[in-house]
């Protein structure tokens, strides 16, 4: 509804269309100028493609083409590569040049007090590829709680792989990757702090 005069009408289409283009353009779905096809991490490309066929239970999505595949999904159009394909499966020396802030930075200390960290790992592969090496990386500082269930006691990871995996898959897609500045993940014994550069649509 909208207002006119001192009456609530239906919203016309044309006032509706205005506020819709009120919004920023989509990042990821826009034309990599910089980007070709060479840019793309082959095997990035096949972790993709068969986590997609998996997902929508259609293994022939592992036999068709690269450029079927990307055009399939979205991201690329007119045989142009999008943000999101140079991001999700370029290569990593594709994306330094690219998009250099589109690192994740992984800081790891011993306690909540300290400033400076024990350990740092820096992450700028594909994202495909990039989530299971932080992860993997991550569980190497894992903690166990042991659990009792009557008369077994079960050791329960403190960092469940799947919530890690959610939060950074949120990370990575709610960011502004116009702005120069990394994902930072600040990991200690019992808690992770994930900072990205977010912030609201302008």
């Amino acid at each position: 509804l909208m207002r006119v005069g001192e009456e609530l009408k239906p919203m016309d289409d044309k006032t509706y269309v205005s506020i819709l283009q009120e919004q920023e353009p989509d990042f990821s779905e826009q034309i990599c100028t910089n980007a070709t096809w060479e840019d793309l991490d082959s095997y990035a490309m096949q972790v993709m493609k068969d986590r997609y066929a998996i997902k929508q239970r259609n293994p022939h999505f592992r036999t068709i083409s690269n450029e079927q595949a990307l055009s399939d999904l979205n991201l690329s159009r007119d045989g142009k590569l999008t943000n999101a394909a140079i991001l999700l499966v370029g290569k990593e020396e594709a994306i330094n040049r690219i998009f250099p802030q589109a690192k994740v930075m992984l800081e790891y200390r011993n306690t909540e007090a300290q400033i400076n960290f024990d350990n740092r790992k820096i992450f700028g592969q594909p994202f495909y590829l990039l989530i299971d090496k932080l992860w993997e990386t991550i569980n190497l500082y894992n903690g166990l709680i042991p659990v009792r269930d009557t008369s077994y006691i079960f050791d329960i990871p403190f960092f469940n792989e799947d919530v890690i995996r959610e939060i950074t898959n949120n990370a990575f897609a709610h960011r502004d990757y116009r702005r120069n500045s990394e994902i930072i993940i600040k990991l200690y014994p019992a808690r992770m702090d994930i900072i990205n550069a977010g912030g609201f649509p302008q």
